[in-house]
């Protein structure tokens, strides 16, 4: 029999996250915990901001199937038992991170995936022009993610881009733009050397990508949740964020 122990953790931000339409203070996670012969694999989910996942919503998901969990259910079981989530990414990182140390292999090795260096970006939330030039220039790293909304986002990124004119900057928009906005704003952006936009558009209405040549490479977030939506996003997009 596994043991199965469910958390709810909040950790306080250094300072506000914020993007468009959201700020916030604290990042709640559920963390689950699965023991089985005394070692225990652990994985943990904030959820989907966007489909309005909480902490309390994932908790009753995996209370749901704590029984078949302990009763030893495998990960393929669990897939279709919780669907694509929070939760189920939280159980399936706990149930991976269990198998890679019951074998004693990595997940690279279960997985047959070789590991491989990978690129990230330090992010800078929507705050005043000025501020986030301030945030930019603190950065060490070349890469950096920005950001942005509907209000003044040409003057936004100016200011980040004059504070780090040797950085590699993306920019995501979070949904918050109007495809006129996108069509007015790309080329701009260009001219500062921006190298990618990401979710400028809402899910579901961004259907005017399709056609549309972008001087930017574009990026799916929300609007590619999984691979039955890969053949849609790949006639808008150039890029997921997985």
């Amino acid at each position: 029999m596994r043991q199965v122990e469910l958390l709810i953790e909040s950790w306080p931000l250094i300072e506000p996250f914020v993007i468009t339409g959201y700020t916030w203070m604290y990042c709640d996670v559920l963390v689950v915990s699965i023991t089985e012969n005394g070692v225990t694999g652990r994985g943990e989910s904030t959820g989907v901001y966007y489909l309005d996942e909480t902490t309390e919503s994932m908790f009753q998901q995996v209370v749901g199937i704590r029984q078949k969990l302990e009763q030893g259910i495998s990960r393929k079981q669990v897939q279709s038992l919780l669907r694509a989530g929070g939760a189920r990414n939280a159980v399936d990182c706990a149930l991976w991170d269990l198998e890679a140390k019951i074998s004693g292999q990595s997940i690279s090795g279960l997985t047959g995936i070789p590991s491989s260096p990978l690129n990230t970006v330090n992010t800078v939330t929507i705050d005043t022009p000025k501020q986030m030039a301030k945030k930019a220039a603190a950065v060490s790293a070349r890469k950096i993610k920005v950001k942005l909304d509907s209000e003044k986002p040409l003057r936004r990124i100016t200011a980040v881009r004059n504070a780090r004119p040797d950085a590699d900057i993306v920019v995501d928009v979070n949904e918050g733009w109007s495809f006129g906005q996108l069509v007015e704003l790309a080329p701009q952006l260009k001219a500062l050397g921006i190298k990618m936009i990401e979710q400028p558009l809402p899910r579901g209405e961004d259907d005017a990508l399709e056609g549309y040549k972008s001087p930017i490479m574009l990026c799916a977030d929300e609007s590619c949740l999984d691979t039955s939506e890969l053949a849609q996003t790949a006639k808008r997009y150039q890029m997921v964020n997985i």
